[in-house]
């Protein structure tokens, strides 16, 4: 029987893994799924046991034993926030607020818009998350799926370096449109 495991933290190895959950049962796979770019764990995997009897003890004993992990990517992602936002405070004209128990931020970008044509619906944010994809090479999402088109979505369910990198490519790329 295959398991999702969720909130493993990026420190941990495949041994630690088979480990904890050999205490249950056989383990025959393991697959850590890693950032293509990075090579780093994204926090989650597959754990693979033959057994049905030992994968729903071994999941058992996850949902009511220790929380550590949680903890740490509690932490995690609340540095990341805290990151993205510090970030985007450095890009004039932009304007976010700090969200509340969300992994993305949603920064208003409308002091770019007399700088770009809007799309034939009258939209300003999917034109500019075009354009970001297509200058800075960051996918973004437009705010008109979320009903407010002065904003953009962005996502930090991805690691510290490609946030740095991301946010910094698309610095560079507001630059031009000056």
């Amino acid at each position: 029987m295959k398991i999702y495991v969720g909130n493993i933290s990026r420190e941990s190895t495949e041994n630690e893994i088979r480990d904890a959950f050999a205490e249950h049962g056989e383990v025959t796979e393991i697959n850590l799924i890693r950032d293509n770019y990075t090579k780093v764990l994204k926090g989650f995997g597959f754990i693979e046991m033959p057994s049905k009897e030992a994968a729903e003890k071994a999941a058992a004993e996850a949902i009511s034993g220790p929380q550590d992990t949680v903890d740490i990517m509690v932490k995690e992602f609340a540095w990341r926030r805290d990151d993205i936002l510090a970030r985007l405070a450095k890009i004039p004209g932009t304007k976010c607020v700090k969200p509340g128990g969300a992994f993305y931020v949603f920064p208003n970008f409308s002091e770019y818009y007399q700088k770009i044509k809007p799309d034939s619906a009258g939209s300003f944010s999917d034109p500019l998350a075009t354009f970001f994809l297509e200058e800075a090479h960051v996918a973004l999402v437009a705010g008109t799926g979320f009903g407010e088109d002065n904003c953009i979505r962005f996502s930090y369910a991805t690691s510290r370096e490609r946030i740095a990198t991301g946010l910094d490519r698309i610095q560079t790329a507001l630059q031009k449109l000056s």
